[in-house]
This record gives C-alpha cells, structure tokens and sequence, in this order.
C-alpha cells in the first residue's frame, strides 16, 4: 500500500462478519496477539483484509512482511470488537486517517459507498503522515472507496514540505479546511493515540457534541 503498509488477505471457512469501522484480535502461532482493524467490507466468503503498518524490530510485523513464515503460520482470528463503526446519521462525513488508522477508515469510506440509507452522503477523507510516500492519490482513494465525486480526498504531511499537498498536523488541516461547518458533521477517525487525542480536543473545543464523534482507544 505504502512503504511500510502491507495489505493482507486472510480466508477462513466461516462468513466475515462486522460493522465497518470495527476490529479483530489476529492470534499467530498461539503466542502473538494483536489488534487489527478490517478495510474491507463484511461478506459472506470469509474474507478479511488488513492493512499493517510495519514496526521496526515489531514481532508480528516482521513475522507477517516474511511471506514464507506468513504462509506456515497458526492464525487464529476473534473479532469482530469495537464501537467506532459505521452510524446511519443523516450527516456528512469525516474521515481521519494516520499511520495504522488507514484501515478502518477506508472501510467506513466503502461501508459509506454501498449503503442506500447513506447514499447521498459526502465524504471528506483527511489522511495525514509524516511524509509524501505516507499518502495516497485522490484517484486511488476514489477506486477503493468507489465514492467517485462523493469522495473529497486531503492528504496532508507534518515533516515534509510539499507542493500541492498541506503541511501541519492533520487536525490543524482539518480546522483550516472546514471551520465551523465541521458541526454539522459525523466524524470517525483513528490512528496514533496523540493523533486523535488532537482531534478529541479539537471537537470539544469546536463544541461538537460527543456523540458525533467515533474513535476506539488504544494504547
């Protein structure tokens, strides 16, 4: 996906089934236990698709980057938790995705795509890193989300200065962006704890109210 962002696709007997947004426990080997969020949506086939961020010298990373020890691993998947999922409201949408937090937002983004009581729904997906081979395109945005025109894409970088693209912390990008008409949306975010600790303090501060905000808390 990026330089250190792998997308993979597990296959398992039973129908996979969660709410876009939410998350699973990937057991390996019985030992490693992490939480993943999905990109994809629920289905019947089985599949559920991650996208794992690599941590240096990380167990499960360096076991999952390795495609021979992947291949002849013990996977065990529980899930689905979490709360941050996908809500029916009649609102416009915010997306905020850092590092690791790219998955579940891309899944709300698609969870967005095909629901008919959301069909009218825009979306505003704001996507910060560090640096420019952190991002995407709006195009590839729009092919994997399948929002087309619905689908407004503001990638922005906090340690690299690039033409076209904002520089700052994404929930600086976010308040330049929208203002106050960030009241009048719903708004779903994840990745780094500082990340969207910004962006809790952002929305109290803006007086959004705090059911209008989604994000599960991990440490």
């Amino acid at each position: 996906m990026t330089h250190d962002i792998l997308e993979v696709h597990f296959q398992s007997d039973e129908p996979a089934q969660f709410i876009p947004g939410q998350y699973a426990l990937i057991w390996v080997n019985q030992e490693l236990l992490r939480a993943y969020s999905m990109s994809n949506l629920p289905n019947d086939d089985g599949l559920w698709v991650f996208q794992i961020r690599r941590v240096p010298d990380g167990k499960m990373t360096n076991l999952l980057f390795d495609e021979q020890l992947r291949e002849k691993a013990d996977i065990q998947i529980d899930g689905p938790y979490g709360l941050a999922h996908l809500q029916e409201k009649p609102r416009p949408i915010v997306c905020v995705a850092g590092g690791s937090g790219l998955a579940p937002m891309l899944a709300i983004a698609r969870g967005v795509a095909v629901n008919p009581h959301l069909q009218h729904q825009k979306v505003w997906f704001f996507h910060g890193g560090r640096e420019q081979r952190d991002l995407f395109t709006e195009n590839q945005l729009r092919d994997w989300t399948e929002l087309g025109e619905r689908l407004n894409y503001v990638p922005a970088t906090s340690s690299e200065l690039i033409e076209g693209i904002r520089s700052g912390f994404i929930h600086e990008v976010i308040q330049d962006v929208l203002g106050e008409q960030l009241l009048e949306h719903e708004i779903y975010c994840a990745g780094p704890p500082p990340m969207v600790k910004s962006i809790e303090q952002m929305a109290h501060q803006a007086g959004i109210p705090q059911q209008q905000i989604h994000f599960d808390r991990f440490f």
